[in-house]
């Protein structure tokens, strides 16, 4: 007998993912759904152009601030570990679960967040503007 699930459609795993969503208070993205999100002049104040720099932002982990996370949006770390991840601040952020590879080697870079992160997240990223942003809500979150 092969089993697929319960008659009402919700399987084991995404009854837990709910769950763990819910505990956590990140919301479900529904395709189309949430704010516009663009870049424009008021995101390069402050910025030195012209520039080739990397990525790099600060993001909340397992209750930790963690400076220079890179933001890489052609590969995804596959992980060891599953910590909550939290972007932004205040009413004006989102959390969710992330895997993490643990090495021990010495980097310029504390954590990599990538493609699969970012998906989670809905985020836009732009290496020219140094920032992404995500929708939270009907608002619009950004670091």
């Amino acid at each position: 007998m092969i089993s697929g699930g319960s008659t009402d459609g919700d399987s084991n795993r995404a009854r837990k993912s709910w769950s763990r969503r819910e505990s956590l208070g990140v919301e479900e993205g529904k395709p189309g759904a949430g704010p516009v999100i663009t870049f424009g002049p008021r995101d390069l104040e402050g910025m030195n152009l012209p520039h080739n720099d990397a990525l790099l932002i600060q993001a909340r982990i397992a209750n930790y601030d963690v400076r220079r996370v890179f933001v890489d949006s052609g590969s995804s770390p596959q992980g060891k570990m599953l910590p909550p991840i939290t972007l932004g601040a205040g009413d004006v952020k989102k959390t969710i679960m992330t895997k993490f590879t643990l090495v021990e080697a010495p980097s310029s870079y504390n954590v990599i967040l990538g493609r699969l992160d970012m998906n989670a997240l809905r985020a836009v990223a732009s290496a020219y503007h140094q920032k992404i942003k995500f929708p939270v809500g009907n608002k619009v979150g950004e670091v």
